[in-house]
């Protein structure tokens, strides 16, 4: 059963100042599970620096941390935002798709992930639709148990049902 708090990790390593060390985030990620919480939720994009500059990537970390008790937890990564520079941009294109899906595996260090989530809509013309279809197509050949679409406006939701 899935406790029905989870833990957001972006704090550990993004969007929060420096980036904790990699041994003070594994530690924080090993007891928060010994404590009860077993839904971990990082994405692909969470990366940061530590104060002594090494690069801190939220996967990799969450991957570390719960690879020995990986079939007593839920683990959620988020992908469809590229880096360019330090500019985020979302991109639901099939390519890169199926890259951050290859790179997440590698990085959590499993060979099937239970939630995969669309960070953000692409407001380029690809369409939720074909955004879903690729996605699934990928996760599937992937082994990803659930596919998940984050912020869907109406006009998403009517492509669905278009199509």
């Amino acid at each position: 059963m899935v406790n029905p708090i989870g833990l957001g990790c972006m704090g550990l390593s993004h969007a929060y100042g420096a980036a904790k060390s990699h041994d003070e985030s594994i530690d924080f990620l090993k007891k928060s599970f010994k404590t009860g919480y077993n839904f971990f939720d990082t994405a692909e994009v969470y990366t940061g620096k530590t104060s002594g500059g090494v690069i801190s990537n939220n996967e990799e970390l969450v991957g570390m941390a719960l690879n020995e008790v990986r079939d007593d937890v839920v683990i959620a990564s988020k992908f469809g935002i590229t880096i360019e520079g330090i500019t985020p941009t979302p991109d639901a294109s099939p390519e890169p798709i199926q890259k951050s899906i290859e790179g997440t595996l590698k990085r959590l260090n499993v060979d099937c992930l239970d939630l995969y989530c669309q960070h953000r809509i692409d407001g380029r013309d690809i369409g939720a639709y074909n955004t879903c279809m690729h996605g699934c197509k990928y996760c599937y050949a992937n082994n990803i148990e659930i596919v998940k679409y984050l912020s869907l406006t109406t006009d998403n939701i009517m492509d669905f049902h278009d199509n």
